[in-house]
């Protein structure tokens, strides 16, 4: 009797396990299994592009964008966590990582910003200036 039900124990944890590897894709379809370095990489992709549209939005909120502006911002902002998201991964097992990693940091928040900054308006422009929020995005 012991043994039906350890068998039928296992057989669940067996289950469950499986179960958790396959993931349902946002249509219902079934995915293919990935890898663990898969699925991380796919975490990573759909959290950068969160990043980048809340960026997007908050730039919204402050100047008004057009629809052409969001889009091209939006490009922009997702390169930019791109590299932010690399830099951190070059640093990440590295005790002196925020002495290294800070100019590389600086240097794509700057890139980001300017070229955000040449899609605006000049009206959008003062606007972003006068908010003194044009270093959080």
């Amino acid at each position: 009797m012991k043994k039906i039900i350890l068998i039928a124990a296992s057989l669940l944890v067996v289950n469950a396990i499986n179960a958790q590897q396959i993931k349902k894709t946002k249509t219902g379809s079934v995915a293919s299994k990935q890898t663990p370095t898969q699925q991380i990489a796919t975490q990573q992709l759909a959290v950068t592009e969160d990043r980048a549209q809340n960026s997007v939005n908050a730039l919204n909120d402050i100047v008004g964008l057009t629809n052409e502006q969001k889009a091209k911002v939006l490009n922009l902002a997702k390169d930019k966590f791109t590299k932010i998201d690399a830099v951190n991964e070059k640093y990440k097992n590295d005790p002196e990582r925020n002495n290294k990693s800070y100019a590389e940091l600086e240097a794509a928040k700057t890139d980001y910003l300017n070229s955000v900054k040449s899609l605006l308006t000049a009206d959008q422009a003062g606007k972003l200036t006068a908010s003194n929020l044009e270093y959080t995005l």
